[in-house]
């Protein structure tokens, strides 16, 4: 039977396995090396799954109701601080690029009335990251993308 741990694994895999732009940190991960050769900071996305409701969807005998967790697949971009106009661009495309990742898509089907299914994401505005890093080094975007997972119970 598939379980909402087997939906978190799901989303964590389509993201590894459609995005190679930057390192990807996950929840209780720590942060990804981010200095390149040069010894400067690079782009990287935490991902985190996070629920927001449960409900059932259909009656019947038990271990046969259909169910449904609504959740967030909230990714969190951080671009090094500065650059000015550039820093934004790149900070847009590389949110443009992650929302498109799970803009309406329908994933880990592994039996009837068994999936994930994503709607459409939306981009927040750039914010200085806080944190323990050095004097807010980094700006943070957010691609929160909502998520239904349908399961028997």
């Amino acid at each position: 039977m598939a379980t909402f741990s087997d939906a978190v694994n799901a989303i964590e895999a389509r993201l590894r396995d459609n995005w190679s732009a930057t390192p990807i940190a996950f929840e209780n991960d720590n942060e990804p090396e981010t200095a390149g050769p040069d010894g400067k900071r690079k782009p990287w996305v935490l991902c985190e799954v996070v629920t927001t409701r449960s409900a059932i969807k259909s009656v019947g005998r038990p271990g046969n109701h259909i169910t449904v967790t609504n959740g967030i697949v909230a990714l969190t971009l951080f671009v090094p601080r500065g650059g000015g106009k550039t820093g934004r661009e790149q900070a847009r495309i590389l949110a443009d690029d992650l929302a498109d990742i799970f803009r309406t898509v329908r994933f880990h089907q592994v039996e009837p009335g068994v999936y994930v299914q994503t709607w459409t994401p939306e981009i927040g505005p750039g914010n200085h990251a806080k944190s323990e890093n050095p004097s807010g080094s980094w700006w943070a975007m957010s691609i929160m993308t909502p998520f239904e997972f349908y399961h028997r119970a």
